[in-house]
């Protein structure tokens, strides 16, 4: 049944340990062993998904000021939800869980973050903490080759038909429910430049476009860039080919003034003008351009993903699939794109987001034509530890 509508990590990652001991015009680097780096990989795995989605990492709170996960059980009329925390877990206090709150009478307490080794544990110890859990593919992908039954898969005949017909057959994933859309794309500045960049031949040119790069510190989304500005198609990213990746993304390193790590740092980094053109999230960047920043969208070749609602194993109630369809509904995802400029999943939400914001949604029609859907799952879901160590090695080796 449906509910009724209500109104209108600074964690030190894989990525975050590059920043810190690199600074931002990454000096440092070449005087780390690389046997040290290694470890800090090991021990930082689960964190990294902060640079992975746009959620996590933000200056002010990031992750970790709510890692309360532990300690926090839920009880009757009570669901725990874990999320990235930061400006992401406010919102959703804001305009999901408060609001859930008013309209059932189950109070939703949050935690954050969503590591998988730590669900890993609580299932394993038979010591399940957590109801819901918001997940990016490629950890749902990792928990389903663990080998155990780690989620509940999704009772879609159980929810509300007439609301799960306007999701879309990639959110309606056999373990998790899709809570919204988010991605990368490359962003200019408006003032710098007169003509704009229309792909990522363009980022790699540095004669036509000449100034400071920005990019992710992490292979993901940084690999299919380097491919698509080599001419490969978007339909052929995958497996990469992973030596010519490493070359193309050695062309354009001179230029790269900082490897972001922290969520919303590619974008200030435009702000502040310490890049003009940059591969940053684009949830992050809207903000700032509705407050006049000189920067804009590049839409063709942008790379999209979406995080999902899981449900840990034995957690699955009534009271679940209520929270799970209310924040289904085309207002409350609506109003989460207002908030944080995330794209919404339902087909329907786009008529109710703010006209300022629509054009901004990568799941507009105008933007996702020529978008380009991010593998989180197959190739990324087996391969990303082993290229996460590849990427620090490679990053030793440009120094």
């Amino acid at each position: 049944m449906l509910l009724p509508l209500a109104p209108v990590k600074q964690l030190m990652t894989h990525s975050t340990i590059g920043q810190t001991l690199r600074g931002h015009m990454k000096k440092t680097y070449a005087a780390i062993p690389a046997v040290a780096v290694l470890l800090l990989i090991a021990a930082c795995d689960d964190a990294e998904d902060a640079v992975e989605n746009g959620n996590g990492g933000d200056a002010d709170n990031g992750g970790s000021g709510n890692d309360e996960s532990a300690e926090v059980v839920g009880g009757e009329g009570e669901l725990v939800v874990v999320n990235w925390g930061g400006t992401t877990g406010e919102a959703q206090r804001d305009v999901w869980y408060d609001p859930f709150t008013e309209a059932t009478g189950i109070e939703v307490v949050d935690v954050s973050p969503p590591e998988g080794s730590q669900l890993i544990s609580q299932v394993d110890t038979n010591n399940v903490e957590w109801d819901v859990a918001l997940f990016d593919g490629t950890q749902i992908d990792q928990l389903l080759m663990q080998g155990g039954d780690y989620l509940d898969p999704i009772p879609w005949d159980d929810f509300d038909q007439d609301l799960i017909s306007g999701i879309p057959e990639e959110a309606q994933h056999e373990y998790g429910v899709g809570a919204y859309y988010w991605g990368w794309a490359q962003v200019y500045n408006t003032e710098v430049f007169d003509e704009a960049p229309q792909d990522w031949e363009d980022f790699y040119d540095t004669e036509a476009f000449p100034g400071a790069r920005t990019m992710p510190d992490q292979p993901r989304s940084t690999f299919e860039a380097a491919q698509m500005s080599m001419g490969i198609s978007p339909d052929s990213l995958y497996p990469p080919d992973i030596d010519a990746s490493f070359d193309r993304l050695g062309e354009i390193d001179p230029d790269i003034a900082t490897y972001w790590s922290a969520g919303a740092e590619g974008a200030q980094l435009m702000v502040d003008e310490e890049a003009v053109i940059g591969q940053v999230f684009i949830n992050q960047v809207v903000p700032h351009i509705l407050d006049g920043a000189p920067l804009d969208i590049v839409w063709d070749e942008a790379i999209y993903s979406m995080d999902f609602f899981s449900v840990p194993a034995g957690q699955m109630s009534d009271e679940v699939i209520e929270f799970l369809e209310f924040i289904s509904a085309p207002e409350q995802q609506a109003n989460y794109s207002n908030a944080v400029s995330a794209g919404p999943v339902h087909e329907d939400s786009l008529d109710f987001v703010d006209d300022d914001m629509v054009q901004y949604m990568v799941t507009h029609p105008d933007n996702i034509e020529n978008a380009v859907e991010y593998d989180y799952g197959d190739w990324w879901g087996e391969n990303r530890d082993d290229m996460d160590v590849q990427w620090e090695e490679w990053k030793l080796g440009m120094e």
